[in-house]
């Protein structure tokens, strides 16, 4: 219901929007174009820092970020004492393992049509894996 409520909120704020750029007085249209000139900045921005981000990502930025996590896993599975912990950083090199697997298909293709969404798809994973082996350390820290 509150995102059938915001959809046409947002239609009808648009709606007046374009009605009045076109058939306003004048204060009405340069509002509405006011208006139209600040969503294009937002926009703009958005995407200059969607394009910074992909060409770290692109540049390897999130390589170094897994080469550590695997380091700290490792680290993990020499240091594990019960089968419990064992079975967790089983679970984590798995997702350590899938993590890389993505981030090596993106990086064949890195221009495909749905680079930006695997980009993002693989930099929440990595702050998941990354949350997951801080929990399952600490977990081994107060044991």
């Amino acid at each position: 219901m509150v995102k059938f409520l915001l959809k046409y909120g947002l239609l009808a704020v648009f709606a007046v929007l374009v009605y009045n750029y076109f058939a306003g007085t004048p204060d009405e249209k340069a509002q509405s174009k006011a208006v139209f000139k600040e969503v294009g900045d937002v926009a703009k921005g958005i995407g200059s820092v969607v394009k910074s981000e992909k060409g770290k990502f692109d540049a390897g930025k999130y390589d170094t970020a897994i080469d550590k996590l695997t380091g700290s896993i490792q680290k993990l599975k020499s240091e594990a004492k019960d089968s419990e912990t064992r079975r967790e950083v089983a679970q984590l090199e798995q997702k350590s393992a899938g993590l890389k697997k993505d981030l090596k298909e993106h990086q064949t293709n890195p221009d495909s049509p749905d680079a930006l969404a695997k980009a993002q798809k693989i930099k929440k994973q990595l702050e998941d894996l990354s949350d997951l082996v801080a929990m399952v350390s600490g977990k081994m820290d107060s044991q």
